[in-house]
């Protein structure tokens, strides 16, 4: 019973066992969903890009990603933006609570945001440059760090 919860836990915060293995970073995949399941619960990855410097160099690859464990009889979710280096190895994860605070679309190396605490929801952009922040905030009130 012990091993059951440590693996939950494992498959919760654990960057390494994120299912974006199957993900292939190429244009034509942004925006593919992949959906994985488990025996614990599942998860669904989404490709939103690359983020480039001003030379088109790769600095990272963009991941959005939502988790779902099952924890005896009741799921829990997770979700996760995750970026990976041009070598393709885990470099920052940022942890939202739900996965309409993740953001829907990545270009030119700006993410963008919904904030549904307003009515109608505002879009709020953030913009990467050579460093990935220690904080996003997509409203004025939650902000996710790495």
């Amino acid at each position: 019973m012990q091993l059951k919860y440590v693996t939950i836990i494992l498959l919760l915060f654990s960057p390494t066992l994120c299912f974006t293995q199957n993900i292939k970073f190429t244009n034509k995949n942004i925006g593919r969903k992949i959906f994985q399941k488990t025996e614990y619960g599942e998860t669904q990855s989404t490709y939103l890009g690359k983020i480039e410097d001003k030379n088109k160099k790769i600095l990272f690859y963009v991941i959005k990603e939502f988790r779902r464990i099952k924890a005896a009889r009741v799921y829990h979710g997770n979700s996760w933006l995750i970026f990976y280096g041009p070598d393709k190895k885990f470099k920052a994860q940022y942890h939202f609570d739900m996965p309409n605070e993740l953001p829907f679309k990545l270009n030119i190396n700006t993410l963008y945001f919904y904030n549904t605490d307003k009515k109608p929801a505002k879009l709020l952009t953030l913009i990467i440059d050579n460093q990935l922040p220690k904080q996003i905030f997509n409203s004025s009130q939650i902000s996710f760090t790495q």
